[in-house]
């Protein structure tokens, strides 16, 4: 829900949009059923393990630098729930 609510509210006034729908896809269907008090440290290290090992454009793997700005895209997320949503 909160992934929904972010991609409804607060990403169509970034300029960047078009750059972190892909990450809050895959982080909708790592962690999209999950309630915000059940993301544990290590649900979060098994969906970073996850997004490790997805394909990249012309790689076996997606490089460590998408990992991270997958991991951006949710920490804007979470910050945004904490700020604005209380």
């Amino acid at each position: 829900e909160l992934i929904n609510r972010y991609c409804l509210e607060v990403l169509p006034q970034k300029k960047s949009q078009r750059d972190q729908r892909p990450p809050l896809g895959v982080w909708k269907s790592l962690l999209g059923e999950l309630k915000l008090s059940e993301l544990a440290p290590n649900r979060l290290l098994n969906a970073r393990a996850d997004i490790a090992q997805h394909k990249g454009r012309s790689t076996d793997r997606i490089t460590n630098a998408s990992v991270y700005r997958y991991i951006a895209v949710l920490h804007h997320v979470l910050e945004t729930a904490v700020q604005q949503y209380g």
